[in-house]
């Protein structure tokens, strides 16, 4: 991979003039990097370890100077957005094999995956790029975004799937016993509308002849229950009567229509003002504009017996924004108070 191509693939600013025209490998990891590689550097320390271990080049967005003159120092606006643009060359000089996959299929395929012949992309660009690179020629990839397949240059391949031979034993909304492959397994965490998304993932793996495991499954992000207490704080699985479901996937109706035979509890969906969303339920839809906007609707709801499906807002970001604001509650309580007196 030439120097040149490089600096006119990312838009980067050569900051020196360097002996080297050249690279030989790319690198996102010290772990990986070898005499001749190209290291994305995020800190200033891994950039000047890089050098030691042998890279002919540092491409950053951080403001470093260019301690070795002999290798390349290449500055750029933005490290996540440059990795997809290089990744594009790099691919071209280093096929693989990807695969695409539903977003449902493969969240059920990192949970169930332990093959290391077989590598799930992540959700993020710069997330999957660096995947990418660190990869082997001999692994199957899985995507489960069109766009960024077609954008490093790959034609849209559809993962294959074998048949899966399966029985349900019971199901509730939550949860499903089943006797798969001839093995039974209790209680799953796998929601009765995922099913078909669960064989997909299974059926991919088995036509790949990867090992996978149930030992680890737990509810996807697609239909995720979380019990609360009357705080809106976490609670362990069963332990209140107002769960709160985060959805991340649209495009399965079924879990939003699960729902409307639930007669014996309220139930709600909140859906962000922006997503245009297109399933023909019975159970009330609001729509929110901020995170903000969300909780001062729902707060109200925790101590009642409800279930609550959010959509287009991960947990973790709403679970933080709860914490946050029981915290500034507190301390405007105690604000004044003598802890001496």
């Amino acid at each position: 991979m030439r120097l040149e191509t490089v600096l006119a693939v990312t838009g980067g600013r050569l900051l020196n003039t360097p002996f080297i025209s050249g690279f030989e490998t790319v690198a996102t990891k010290l772990k990986k990097v070898h005499r001749g590689s190209l290291f994305f550097a995020k800190e200033r320390e891994d950039a000047e370890e890089a050098v030691k271990l042998g890279a002919y080049g540092i491409i950053t967005d951080l403001s470093i100077p260019a301690t070795d003159q002999e290798i390349a120092w290449i500055h750029v606006d933005s490290l996540a957005e440059t990795l997809p643009k290089l990744l594009r060359l790099w691919l071209v000089e280093n096929p693989r094999k990807i695969r695409y996959v539903p977003a449902s299929t493969l969240e059920f395929i990192r949970e169930l995956n332990y093959d290391h012949g077989v590598l799930p992309l992540e959700n993020d660009d710069g997330k999957r790029s660096e995947q990418l690179f660190d990869s082997s020629p001999l692994q199957t990839i899985l995507c489960d975004d069109i766009p960024f397949i077609e954008h490093i240059g790959y034609l849209l391949e559809t993962a294959d799937s074998d048949p899966v031979e399966y029985s349900v034993v019971s199901e509730s909304i939550f949860e499903t016993s089943i006797i798969l492959e001839g093995h039974y397994h209790r209680r799953l965490p796998l929601a009765s509308c995922m099913l078909s998304s669960f064989m997909n993932a299974v059926g991919v793996l088995k036509h790949l002849s990867a090992g996978f495991t149930l030992q680890h499954l737990r509810h996807t992000p697609s239909f995720q229950p979380v019990f609360v207490n009357r705080h809106g704080e976490k609670i362990p699985f069963g332990a209140s009567e107002h769960v709160l479901i985060f959805a991340d996937n649209f495009d399965n109706c079924r879990c939003f229509r699960v729902l409307d035979d639930v007669r014996w509890i309220e139930r709600k969906v909140f859906i962000p003002t922006q997503i245009k969303f297109e399933c023909d339920i019975k159970t009330p839809i609001y729509q929110y504009d901020s995170l903000k906007s969300l909780l001062s609707i729902i707060r109200k709801d925790f101590s009642k017996p409800a279930y609550t499906i959010i959509a287009g807002l991960k947990e973790e970001i709403f679970f933080e924004k709860i914490q946050r604001e029981r915290i500034s509650s507190e301390t405007t309580i105690f604000k004044g108070f003598d802890f001496n007196a």
